[in-house]
């Protein structure tokens, strides 16, 4: 037997003995009952022989609690599907027609995201059928937010990824830093403040928070292929092994 289910039973049949009464007559001999301080030390007894059984346990629960986790995401993707891969408003990188979708939730000042911007690059020059979207969610601080009003007011112009490129490797988001990287990619300087400011650029940065919130998101970078959140920074290759498994077979 299972020995988990040995605990279970031995606490069963001990809570059993305290609790139940018997229905014969008083003078009958009744079976003595463990306390509690009896049943404590039966189950410790136990655990002392197998130590095992608490890892056993908890890897158990682990499974468990993992598995719901993973259950809850999937549904929430399906729930917010449109908003997460055909949302007209979300920068595109790679193919805009590809057969398959990588959607990257990323802040442009986590350091992981930017240690896997050079793959991620590789991977669509890689893969010509790859389609990537980007969402701005800025979560570490002021300059983050300004890096992505940056960025998404560039994209008003047509610019983002070129923007986007700029600010994953910048350490100064001053407006003068932010006006030589737009210059540098020709970008109106007027229109761009105002773009920076305005709400479209507001409503979308926020549409994005609120989309990870909903999507159980708390960090970055965090992906979606798929039915499938990849939460944290992971090996190129896993990606490239998710769109592998999604794409469609011919």
């Amino acid at each position: 037997m299972y020995p988990v289910r040995k605990i279970y039973l031995l606490l069963f049949f001990a809570l059993v003995s305290l609790t139940t009464t018997s229905a014969g007559h008083a003078d009958e001999a009744l079976p003595a009952s463990l306390s509690r301080e009896q049943v404590e030390q039966i189950v410790k007894d136990y655990l002392m022989r197998e130590p095992e059984v608490i890892y056993q346990a908890l890897a158990e629960l682990q499974k468990k609690h993992e598995q719901a986790a993973t259950d809850q995401r999937q549904q929430a993707i399906g729930q917010y599907r449109d908003a997460i891969f055909a949302q007209p408003t979300d920068p595109v990188a790679g193919n805009a027609n590809g057969d398959v979708t990588l959607v990257e939730f990323f802040d442009f000042r986590c350091g992981y995201c930017r240690g896997m911007a050079d793959d991620l690059w590789k991977m669509m020059d890689k893969d010509k059928s790859l389609r990537v979207v980007f969402k701005d969610i800025p979560i570490l601080g002021p300059d983050s937010k300004v890096a992505a009003q940056a960025a998404l007011a560039a994209q008003k112009q047509g610019k983002y990824l070129e923007m986007h490129k700029d600010l994953m490797v910048a350490t100064d988001f001053s407006k003068t830093s932010l006006h030589a990287m737009a210059k540098k990619h020709g970008l109106d300087l007027a229109r761009f403040d105002s773009d920076m400011a305005g709400p479209d650029v507001a409503e979308l940065i926020d549409q994005n928070l609120q989309l990870a919130s909903a999507l159980g998101i708390n960090g970055t970078p965090s992906f979606i292929v798929g039915d499938t959140l990849v939460p944290g920074a992971v090996p190129i290759a896993s990606l490239e092994e998710l769109v592998t498994k999604q794409r469609p077979q011919p």
